[in-house]
């Protein structure tokens, strides 16, 4: 967090001009270097990685190190909170280490807000995503630009929230879309699959089967024959 004067960080390729105000993250544990050409005043906080990430529900800090972040908005508010601290240790040490308990908690919503997502914990998010694409899985046209418009996350974010779900939110959205294409399979089997395919969000009847047939391991047709037959459908 820069106090006095300017220098620049360099990480990961990326490159940071910092003035006073100016905050930017870098991960001590790797290479890094700073640029001086002039006196400077800096407050550096360090945080355990490992822990922030946890914090955040972030896989890795690569994607946010050497990024200037500004000293207006809520990453400016972080940047004064550490260095009214840092100027109050020297006339009240027992108040500063009071207050700097609540500093991981600020700090890992610097993390989030500099990723472009709001500090809510990983498992809100994801619910919160699950359940957009539970009510909107029926328009063909919806985007991944749309979910995480809707659901307050940048799309890099969205993308990290399912890092660890097979196939991803384009998985889970394929997933939704064909256990409503059974259900309707099931309700009525009388019902053209052009019907159930567009009822599902399918932009056609080729999309449909395709996915239907890597999801299940069956064509539409199969399935609801199976079913008929009295034979489990699943």
């Amino acid at each position: 967090m820069q106090t006095k004067g300017r220098c620049r960080l360099e990480q990961d390729g990326r490159y940071a001009e910092l003035t006073p105000g100016a905050m930017a993250l870098y991960d001590s544990t790797r290479p890094y270097t700073l640029h001086f050409d002039e006196a400077v005043e800096r407050v550096v906080v360090r945080v355990p990685l490992g822990g922030i990430l946890a914090d955040t529900g972030l896989h890795e800090a690569t994607g946010l190190t050497a990024t200037r972040l500004g000293r207006d908005g809520p990453t400016g508010v972080v940047a004064q909170f550490f260095h009214g601290l840092s100027r109050l240790h020297d006339s009240d040490p027992a108040a500063v280490t009071a207050l700097a308990a609540h500093g991981r908690g600020l700090m890992a919503s610097a993390l989030l807000l500099s990723d472009g997502r709001t500090p809510h914990d990983a498992a809100s998010s994801l619910a919160t995503v699950r359940g957009y694409l539970r009510m909107k899985h029926s328009d063909p046209d919806l985007t991944i630009d749309d979910v995480a418009r809707a659901c307050l996350v940048s799309r890099r974010a969205l993308y990290r929230l399912f890092e660890g779900v097979p196939g991803g939110v384009g998985g889970l959205l394929r997933h939704i879309r064909v256990e409503h294409a059974q259900a309707l399979l099931r309700a009525d089997r009388s019902r053209p699959l052009t019907s159930v395919a567009a009822a599902c969000g399918f932009a056609g009847e080729r999309q449909f089967y395709r996915v239907f047939r890597q999801e299940t391991g069956r064509t539409p047709g199969h399935y609801r024959a199976c079913y008929t037959d009295g034979t489990p459908g699943q």
